[in-house]
């Protein structure tokens, strides 16, 4: 066997900036990202399988959370081996990546982890969250490296190690943060903004009409009569959203053509300056509650009130070219593009004290997708395109829920 391979900055170096991009990726599940991180570090390190794995210390098991490649033991997740015999407990004692390239020629052979599972190929690193000792990231293949592995192999492996504790940490927080938290953090930013400058426009005007009103002041009592619109509008979906937040009932399946032709035809009839169209080329059934059709109004409504000029939209179902069994609902439309703080609602990320949203209605919308079990994507390019993923087939379990929680104990040994 040869000695360590001299270091590929270049190759490391484009590596590392594909580990970057998947955890900034905001459209991806915490299971994709997993995968996608995996799928990378077996490609750069030419090994047969990538695992994460959560350690159980009070049962003293290793759970599979992650698994990619192709060839040799290719774990499924939800998999368990015993920790006294993986690789992964040695890593765990060194609190350093632990390489091994040829375990029968390096002395393993007597290790309980080459007897039971007979590895030739291992590298993994420890993945810490909240300071605590999580679990492994580990590549392995049944059939011996070539050489050693270099120091840049070692540092990538320990770099997806660190991405996936931070992602974990941040999944975390999130399901920290529940929906009722997360519903009151919401109204009380902005239904204090907007009802309060809301309120200020209401008193202001109405004291002007006081003192001036002697006939028919026509503008000012249209201004009064929006403003109180908006109240009532605001309101209602405020309402909403806590109804949608709270209701507890698993989605449903349901036709998605006919909903989405009944919005529609809402638009057109209360926006007749707008040019709605409709694309189905079959109606599949989806996975959804009973909010999502309020939500599609909801977000084609935004677009017209929202458009420069001759606004149109266009609402289209597409499923012979989504993923898997996601079926995907688009709305599309001509305006100048939804502003970032928007966007940034309907990927679920909370607002600042300085931000708010103009109203609650994408709050709705995201809650509605999400208790839904699906997902949204939103992109701008000449206008804004948001995409409802939903499934039509069983709804899958949780992402990696149940593997948030941290271990009991610091270590094991």
């Amino acid at each position: 066997m040869s000695s360590e391979e001299p270091s590929r900055p270049s190759e490391e170096d484009a590596y590392r900036r594909e580990v970057y991009q998947i955890r900034e990726d905001q459209e991806l599940t915490l299971s994709e990202k997993f995968n996608r991180l995996l799928t990378l570090g077996c490609e750069y390190l030419g090994v047969e399988n990538g695992h994460i794995k959560r350690i159980d210390k009070e049962r003293g098991i290793h759970d599979v959370i992650a698994s990619a490649g192709g060839e040799g033991e290719l774990l499924e997740v939800g998999a368990q081996h015993t920790h006294a015999t993986t690789f992964c407990r040695r890593t765990i004692e060194q609190d350093s990546p632990l390489a091994i390239s040829h375990a029968s020629e390096q002395g393993w052979t007597d290790d309980p982890a080459y007897e039971r599972h007979g590895l030739e190929c291992y590298l993994g690193a420890t993945i810490s969250v909240e300071g605590t000792t999580y679990g492994t990231v580990c590549f392995v293949s049944e059939t011996p490296y070539d050489r050693d592995f270099s120091s840049s192999e070692r540092a990538l492996v320990e770099l997806i190690a660190g991405v996936v504790g931070t992602e974990i940490e941040a999944k975390r927080y999130e399901y920290k943060l529940t929906d009722h938290e997360r519903l009151n953090a919401v109204l009380n930013r902005v239904l204090r903004h907007n009802l309060r400058n809301s309120m200020n426009t209401v008193s202001g005007y109405a004291e002007l009409l006081t003192k001036r009103l002697t006939g028919d002041d026509q503008e000012l009592a249209k201004r009064i009569v929006t403003c109180a619109d908006n109240l009532i509008e605001l309101g209602e979906t405020a309402r909403k959203l806590e109804k949608v937040t709270r209701d507890a009932s698993p989605p449903e399946k349901q036709e998605v053509g006919p909903l989405i032709s009944d919005v529609a035809a809402e638009l057109r009839n209360r926006h007749p300056e707008a040019a709605v169209a409709v694309e189905l080329p079959d109606s599949p059934a989806v996975f959804a509650n009973e909010y999502l059709k309020p939500a599609l109004y909801e977000l084609g409504e935004n677009a017209i009130t929202h458009a420069d000029k001759d606004p149109e939209l266009e609402l289209s179902l597409h499923s012979e070219t989504a993923q898997d069994d996601w079926v995907v609902i688009r709305v599309d439309d001509n305006g100048s593009g939804l502003p970032e703080l928007e966007r940034n609602i309907l990927r679920g990320q909370m607002e600042t004290q300085l931000e708010h949203s103009q109203g609650l209605g994408l709050w709705f919308v995201y809650w509605t997708v999400i208790r839904s079990g699906g997902k949204l994507t939103v992109a701008v390019d000449d206008g804004t395109t948001i995409s409802i993923w939903l499934h039509s087939e069983d709804l899958p379990e949780d992402d990696l829920q149940w593997y948030l929680d941290l271990p009991l104990e610091n270590d094991l040994i």
